[in-house]
């Protein structure tokens, strides 16, 4: 059954890691408080952890774990991720990619073109390049996000202030940037209230 022929919305979530941290509480609190009736959902996230993983199949969570998709950066290994991501994008045919952390964010965009899935949505949980690192790492994660933020519909933001230093950044269009704050009902209702009404086969 295609997304177009299904009642429900499906939406696919993406985690770097499956450590109990702030993203992966996030995005655990999104999935359980999403009404089933309404959406289907798969969460998919790298397998160097699993508290994340167990914690949503006791709530009748499926996940999918990505062996390829590490914290660490190794060039083979995000090449290998994006193919098993983009894999799963094609089996799975979400309405919507709603992508966490900055490496997953990356990737999962990358898998997403490849599989011709436009609806993305990313939420940072901190921008990579506004880290303490040295400036060529910094400029590596800066034009990667910009990069990637070409291809996402909206990029939420958990703080104003990150919201500012996108903004101050050029980081993307101002427009496809958002503030929502660390929460349940509302940012589950501003999250999903627009999406588009042609849903990708």
């Amino acid at each position: 059954m295609t997304a177009s022929q299904s009642s429900k919305i499906k939406i696919l979530y993406v985690v770097t890691q499956g450590e109990r941290g702030g993203a992966q509480r996030y995005v655990f609190d999104m999935a359980t408080h999403l009404d089933r009736d309404k959406y289907e959902i798969l969460v998919a996230m790298g397998a160097e952890k699993t508290e994340l993983k167990n914690d949503l199949e006791q709530k009748n969570i499926p996940v999918k774990l990505l062996k390829h998709l590490k914290r660490n950066i190794h060039p083979l290994a995000e090449i290998l991720a994006a193919w098993e991501l983009k894999k799963l994008i094609e089996e799975f045919k979400p309405d919507v990619i709603h992508l966490n952390s900055s490496k997953a964010g990356v990737i999962g965009t990358a898998a997403a073109i490849l599989a011709g899935n436009e609806n993305v949505m990313f939420t940072a949980h901190g921008f990579a390049f506004l880290e303490p690192n040295n400036f060529l790492i910094k400029a590596v994660y800066f034009w990667a996000e910009k990069f990637a933020s070409i291809f996402r519909k909206k990029i939420i933001t958990v703080s104003e202030y990150d919201r500012q230093a996108a903004i101050a950044t050029k980081l993307c269009e101002q427009e496809k940037l958002v503030t929502i704050h660390n929460g349940i009902t509302a940012p589950v209702i501003l999250r999903y209230s627009d999406l588009p009404a042609n849903r990708l086969t």
